[in-house]
């Protein structure tokens, strides 16, 4: 969370110098949006079997017109549910993840031919992700629950590249190669629930008796992750 603040007081502070004194303009703006899922319909490639895994669906950079150096910040937030059953209807599975990923770092984009801009940077980024998930089983009388949450924190760094397309002087399509070290974090809770249902054979009553066991586990790793350049930005320059 404090990569978050303080690059937005960074950002809003090169924001407010966009013209010097002769009202010339000194920063560049540009805002990139991931259309990985958007090329895949036009061009007609449901049966592609890339993998897209680059979590930073919006990018946002100020850069000066004169040295080029400025800021990056990538954003990114999903949401899944799932929901299965069996086909004997006895085991139900509710899913929901939770994905908010941030990177902040320093670039510099060059102007390498008429049509074509490059940059490379080094970039701080903060991860987590929530896993909650929910199964009941039931068969007879009998009930089991388990309820699963996985929660993963990542940190790290590490260089970033893009190469960028000119289609209109305001509008470039770009992608990216990245190199991040992460230190990842991974804490469990796993409750599981029996509950047994019996019936008395002289009352005819039910009795009802429940056990749980709860589980804590806690795992880090380390590693470096190497992103090629399969992932499309298009961006607005202003």
């Amino acid at each position: 969370m404090r990569f978050i603040f303080f690059g937005l007081v960074l950002t809003t502070s090169v924001s407010f110098a966009q013209r010097d004194s002769t009202n010339a303009k000194v920063v560049n703006h540009y805002v990139g949006i991931q259309v990985n899922q958007l090329f895949k319909q036009i061009f007609n490639l449901s049966n592609s079997t890339t993998v897209v895994s680059n979590p930073y669906l919006i990018n946002y950079a100020v850069n000066s017109t004169k040295s080029g150096w400025g800021l990056n910040l990538g954003i990114g937030y999903t949401v899944d549910n799932f929901n299965q059953t069996d086909a004997n209807a006895n085991t139900t599975t509710d899913t929901q993840i939770n994905n908010f990923s941030f990177r902040i770092g320093v670039e510099r984009k060059v102007s390498i031919a008429k049509k074509w801009m490059l940059s490379y940077g080094f970039d701080l980024l903060s991860d987590k992700s929530n896993n909650t998930t929910n199964t009941k089983s039931e068969f007879q009388l009998n009930t089991n629950e388990t309820d699963t949450n996985t929660i993963t924190k990542d940190s790290g760094f590490g260089p970033r590249f893009t190469l960028n397309y000119y289609i209109t002087p305001k509008i470039l399509l770009g992608t990216e190669l990245t190199y991040y070290y992460k230190a990842i974090n991974i804490g469990q809770n796993n409750t599981n629930t029996f509950t047994n249902v019996t019936i008395d054979p002289n009352t005819g009553q039910r009795i009802v008796t429940s056990n749980t066991s709860t589980t804590d586990t806690n795992q880090k790793l380390k590693q470096f992750h190497f992103s090629a350049p399969a992932i499309l930005f298009l961006i607005l320059k202003f």
